[in-house]
């Protein structure tokens, strides 16, 4: 799909196979207006995959698989998410040997810069007192 630049059917396969999604909400974004978003991300699903495949299975991370990770990690979820996400947060933050999990009032799953920052930028200058 993703050779024949058919994106639309690669964001449904994507949103539908990887992430769970019931088929009836991937019909509707199509009237969204990120759909165009979506649609231009179509290409890197392979990458997303290729990485990801193997956590999004429901099945529980496993801290060796994430124990070398030294770096300080902030995870970040909002609280208007759904609990597949949320619950996903909060698991990669207990597998992670460094990591601080952050979950933000009025934050959906869509981005919102304003909502994002503080929390950001507080942890940015925490973890740089403790940089070598």
């Amino acid at each position: 799909m993703i050779a024949a630049d058919r994106r639309a059917e690669v964001v449904r396969y994507y949103m539908t196979k990887a992430m769970g999604m019931p088929r009836l909400f991937t019909a509707i974004m199509r009237f969204t207006p990120f759909w165009k978003s979506l649609l231009a991300t179509a290409p890197a699903t392979a990458h997303d995959w290729a990485i990801m495949g193997p956590y999004m299975r429901g099945e529980a991370l496993r801290p060796d698989d994430w124990s070398s990770v030294e770096v300080p990690t902030l995870v970040i979820s909002g609280d208007k998410s759904g609990a597949v996400l949320r619950t996903a947060a909060r698991a990669t933050t207990d597998v992670l040997p460094n990591a601080r999990h952050e979950e933000v009032s009025k934050l959906s799953h869509n981005p919102n810069v304003e909502l994002l920052v503080p929390v950001s930028g507080q942890f940015l200058v925490v973890a740089d007192r403790f940089a070598p």
